[in-house]
């Protein structure tokens, strides 16, 4: 065995029959709410899934230029596993669609973020080549604000934090994450930005707040009409945003 292969996976990403080449731009959703609500706008058979590892994969009709949407998913490790499945299919530009928790007092239950860059509290990252922080991709970020810009809706551009135990969000790693200037946590964008930038992938990310921490007290909002409504809205800019992507020559 060459020594200068050892680097190399023995695992790697292996196609469905069922599933053919895809669109160049992509959507991930890690919730059941967010795919319904872009199956919707793709007019993609919710009934049709196509199993994508234990997730499924949706593809719209010609109208939306057979834009695909894959989820749910929870956590690093199987977003990126998905990631590099897409990947494998000819995806090169991925707009994730999440929800996060606020940790600052300036953020609220119902709003959306634009995260500039991702604290690294997740395992993922580190085989990917990053370690403290990681980026979304800048012409997809642009493309992202452009839109919200447009369309006159407020948003937040900012540092997250993403976590792989939600249940040790403890008040010692909010203090600390507040400091370095996040305003939010989740547990997937790292980890896809930290990949997108290691397979020369574009990658960019649009949460909606559905809880806050921020007091060090949770207070959820999964019910909340601002959320319900927010998370929508961010879906729709997303499969805009992709819609034109794959538009373009």
């Amino acid at each position: 065995m060459n020594p200068e292969n050892f680097d190399n996976p023995i695992v790697y990403p292996v196609k469905s029959r069922n599933i053919t080449k895809l669109a160049s731009a992509a959507l991930m959703t890690a919730t059941y709410p967010d795919l319904y609500t872009v199956c919707k706008i793709l007019k993609a058979d919710i009934s049709k899934k196509k199993n994508f590892d234990i997730s499924g994969i949706h593809i719209g009709t010609e109208e939306f230029k057979n834009i695909s949407v894959t989820g749910p998913f929870v956590g690093a490790p199987y977003a990126v596993m998905l990631l590099e499945q897409l990947i494998l299919y000819g995806v090169k530009q991925i707009i994730f669609i999440g929800w996060c928790g606020s940790i600052s007092e300036n953020i609220k239950i119902g709003d959306i973020i634009l995260p500039k860059s991702a604290f690294i509290d997740e395992g993922i990252s580190k085989d990917y080549g990053a370690k403290q922080i990681s980026f979304p991709d800048t012409s997809l970020l642009q493309s992202l604000e452009k839109l919200l810009i447009k369309n006159g809706k407020k948003y937040h551009k900012t540092d997250i934090w993403t976590a792989d135990a939600i249940y040790r969000e403890t008040i010692t790693k909010v203090k600390n994450y507040q400091k370095k200037g996040a305003a939010a946590v989740e547990m997937e964008t790292s980890a896809l930005f930290s990949t997108g930038k290691f397979k020369n992938i574009k990658v960019c990310s649009l949460l909606t707040v559905s809880d806050e921490l921020y007091t060090f007290k949770w207070k959820p909002g999964f019910t909340d009409n601002n959320f319900i409504s927010a998370r929508k809205t961010a879906c729709e800019f997303a499969c805009e945003l992709a819609s034109n992507l794959v538009s373009i020559k």
